[in-house]
């Protein structure tokens, strides 16, 4: 349910124009929501909605990256992936009449069974980056420029208990139903 919750109020928000200074954040986080939202199914596609078909991304020294691989690359590494999370804060922001400026760090962990020690771990790629958005077809809001500032790889311990997961198995009630008297 927050799923399709998330992706209407970010469509809704991201077509009918620029929100003011005071929602501006907000507008951004569910935008970004949404890619988490993506990630967590791990859907390559819902991850990337964000960006626009013009999308590109520099180096720290402004180098553009090639991204024709990426799509391929991030669908073989959800492949085997017991649990995908996307975190995205939005450290600060600066609108003007063309689009929205926003500085942001990402968080992406991808847990997994390691093979050699036969135990959950998780691959955590984290990064700051300039994020450039602008108004595409229909005044949809979308990522146009991404300039990488700091780009971090590691291995580290299973992503924990998932809070949802009450929500989602129940187990205080009972599989087979109570006959009627």
């Amino acid at each position: 349910m927050r799923f399709f919750v998330v992706i209407l109020v970010a469509a809704n928000i991201a077509t009918t124009g620029f929100a003011d200074g005071n929602n501006m954040k907000e507008v951004l986080r569910l935008l970004y929501e949404r890619a988490s939202l993506g990630a967590e199914l791990k859907l390559v596609d819902g991850m990337l909605s964000n960006r626009a078909a013009t999308f590109i991304v520099t180096d720290p020294k402004g180098k553009i990256l090639d991204l024709s691989l990426e799509r391929s690359r991030f669908a073989s590494l959800f492949a085997n992936a017991t649990r995908v999370k996307l975190d995205t804060e939005v450290l600060s922001f600066k609108k003007d009449s063309n689009g929205v400026t926003c500085h942001v760090e990402q968080i992406l962990r991808v847990e997994k069974v390691d093979p050699v020690k036969a135990r959950l771990v998780s691959l955590e790629l984290s990064q700051k980056c300039t994020d450039r958005w602008e108004p595409g077809e229909n005044g949809v809001l979308r990522i146009t420029r991404s300039q990488l500032e700091l780009q971090r790889y590691s291995v580290g311990p299973p992503l924990g208990v998932d809070p949802l997961w009450p929500t989602v198995i129940n187990t205080t009630t009972s599989s087979t139903p109570k006959s009627e008297k």
